[in-house]
């Protein structure tokens, strides 16, 4: 959770004028918690602005924890992260920068990702994301990047099967039209 706040406040830094930062986080599809955002408007001038930038930074460290309290408590247990990619393209058609904070076990959409079998299969990952419905690969822009954090921590998955979980989510941001990569963390 503090990597996520972290990286909130980083893309406050970097948003610019008229840009939102946006913080959507669901175990499932259920809209129960409003989305935490923040959107930097116009300043008459640099001093305003970066006032301002602080001030939206402040907003997002005070709410954070709520936000997720909201989230955790709504929590029906499960994860269904196909569903919250597509809800997310719905929500931000216009985002840039999604950074994904999940151990990647979808155990809704793709019921085999907790199975080193499944993720040993090197066709698997192709497989997985070419059998998902076409309303969980929306289309991005390719200006769109995707950074995926902790896949796989937290599972009981060896080296091999992590990898096979990984290749599926470059393979669906790739799909997508977006570019993916992983983070080391």
């Amino acid at each position: 959770m503090e990597a996520a706040q972290n990286r909130v406040v980083a893309l406050i830094d970097q948003m610019p004028v008229g840009g939102t930062v946006a913080v959507k986080a669901l175990n499932n599809v259920t809209a129960n918690c409003n989305d935490l955002t923040i959107t930097l408007p116009p300043a008459e001038n640099q001093t305003v602005l970066d006032e301002t930038r602080e001030a939206s930074k402040k907003v997002a460290a005070a709410k954070f924890p709520g936000y997720i309290d909201c989230v955790t408590d709504a929590d029906i247990g499960g994860t269904q992260l196909f569903g919250l990619l597509a809800e997310t393209a719905a929500s931000y058609p216009n985002a840039q920068i999604w950074d994904v904070y999940s151990d990647g076990i979808d155990n809704y959409n793709l019921k085999g990702l907790r199975k080193g079998k499944s993720l040993n299969d090197p066709n698997y990952p192709a497989q997985a994301v070419a059998n998902l419905p076409a309303s969980l690969v929306p289309r991005l822009t390719p200006d769109t990047v995707i950074t995926w954090h902790a896949l796989g921590r937290g599972t009981d998955l060896d080296a091999v099967a992590l990898a096979g979980l990984r290749q599926i989510y470059t393979i669906w941001a790739s799909t997508t039209g977006a570019i993916s990569q992983v983070a080391a963390d």
